[in-house]
């Protein structure tokens, strides 16, 4: 067993055990966050059983929309207030 399959299986342990006392409830979900890791290790993490979680991306549902941009008319800062007498 590798190091990351053996921290893997502790960590479902702990899940494991929080579930239990818990009790019933929502069902939980371990996914793995890449951010900056090397592609083997990536590798090593999917070879152990850590998935991503949710559907392929092929799958999934459309990314939040974005924001227009703005108009070249618009301003970056916001406006000064008016003062009025």
């Amino acid at each position: 067993m590798t190091d990351v399959a053996a921290r893997l299986a502790q960590v479902r342990e702990r899940i494991d055990a929080a579930i239990a006392r818990r009790g019933p409830g929502p069902s939980v979900r371990l996914i793995g966050v890449s951010k900056r890791q090397p592609i083997e290790a990536i590798d090593v993490a999917a070879a152990a059983g850590l998935g991503g979680g949710g559907p392929p991306s092929s799958a999934s549902p459309s990314p939040i929309p974005r924001a227009a941009p703005r108009s070249a008319s618009s301003s970056t800062s916001p406006r000064s207030p008016r003062w009025t007498s």
